[in-house]
């Protein structure tokens, strides 16, 4: 039986590695006994080869996101701060071939879906504003809830904070790291039923915000196989 209760969480870092190593520090330093990354690791102004070497020294769990998508098929090379394959050695280039795109991680509380987008799809997900309305229309939210358990979804790839109850799973959206976008990072605390928000200042020191106390009375139901 899994005995994790504290799982930090790191959004999308765009390879910058400062703040990564920043956020990893205090994280470990709050407790966290599973480090967790949402992917797009590559991509950005920092330094991408410490990003891949922090990540591996910490034993962080990553999965890949849009961008590691992007550069295993040499494509979308042309946005900014775009890395090319010159730019990334072949140790580098063989970590992003071998994440995948999602991952269960076990915990007291039940487990936890670590994905970059929703689920399979990397190129979407929940945002702050949506509507119920909405969200009970979206394909790729909807196929999430039908073929999985998991009593938590932890996301990226809109950059956007978020912890959001959805029927019976609560959604985490890790936000970013990138510089330009309110850069953050957090802890899902199972015992206290808190997730905990760090946010970056310009000089690299955080401030913890206000916590968003979660409360999950009763696991989702076990997904239905479809007929054969």
């Amino acid at each position: 039986m899994t005995t994790l209760r504290r799982v930090g969480f790191l959004g999308d870092v765009h390879a910058e590695d400062e703040r990564l190593a920043r956020a990893i520090d205090v994280l470990e330093a709050e407790g966290a006994s599973q480090l967790a990354c949402v992917g797009d690791i590559i991509d950005g102004k920092g330094d991408f080869e410490r990003v891949v070497d922090l990540l591996h020294a910490h034993r962080v769990v990553t999965v890949r996101g849009n961008h590691e998508r992007w550069f295993l098929a040499d494509d979308m090379r042309d946005l900014p701060d775009a890395h090319g394959r010159d730019r990334v050695s072949e140790s580098a280039r063989a970590y992003i071939a071998s994440l995948p795109a999602m991952v269960e991680i076990p915990t007291i509380a039940g487990s936890i879906l670590l994905c970059h987008g929703l689920g399979a799809d990397d190129m979407t997900g929940v945002q702050p504003w949506d509507a119920d309305t909405w969200l009970r229309h979206d394909p790729s939210l909807q196929r999430l809830l039908r073929t999985t358990s998991m009593r938590f979804v932890l996301n990226g790839h809109t950059h956007r904070r978020l912890v959001r109850p959805i029927e019976d799973r609560l959604f985490i959206n890790a936000g970013t790291l990138y510089r330009d976008h309110d850069p953050s990072f957090g802890l899902l605390d199972l015992e206290a039923s808190v997730v905990r928000t760090w946010l970056f200042d310009s000089d690299l020191s955080v401030q913890e915000i206000a916590p968003t106390p979660f409360d999950l009375a009763e696991p989702p139901p076990t997904p239905k196989r479809p007929p054969a």
